[in-house]
């Protein structure tokens, strides 16, 4: 999995520092009268930066996607779901609902309230998202 993340970087990079060798090509104009074949081979090194930057860019966010465990996103999806059915509200009783332990969703819960994608008003949670329940 790691070359295949690799691959798509690396092509990502060619493919930006090809597009801004045709845009210097080209003088930044889609319909240029006269292209500057000239401008396009002096400014390689500029190229293969941007292409370099957007290479790492794309690694970078595979990393921060990788290191985001992928059953906490299936526990927020489950939390999310339970919130829909409660008509966008769920309150700490609702938790024993979730097939994870309760340290596990409490931490979930903290770490959406510190992010403030949650909201908590009078003994219920709501996505900060969401509509808040009664408003139908």
């Amino acid at each position: 999995m790691a070359a295949l993340r690799l691959l798509t970087a690396l092509i990502a990079g060619l493919s930006a520092a090809l597009a801004f060798y045709a845009a210097l090509y080209d003088r930044f104009n889609p319909n240029p009268l006269r292209p500057h074949p000239g401008l396009a081979l002096h400014g390689w090194p500029l190229e293969l930066a941007f292409g370099a930057l957007v290479g790492w860019w794309v690694w970078s966010w595979f990393l921060r996607m990788q290191r985001r465990s992928d059953s906490d996103r299936v526990l927020e999806g489950m939390l999310r779901d339970l919130s829909y059915r409660r008509r966008g509200r769920f309150s700490e009783e609702d938790l024993a609902l979730l097939p994870a332990s309760p340290q596990r969703v409490r931490e979930l819960i903290d770490r959406l309230l510190a992010r403030g994608r949650l909201l908590q008003e009078e003994g219920f949670y709501r996505w900060n998202e969401l509509p808040p329940a009664g408003n139908s």
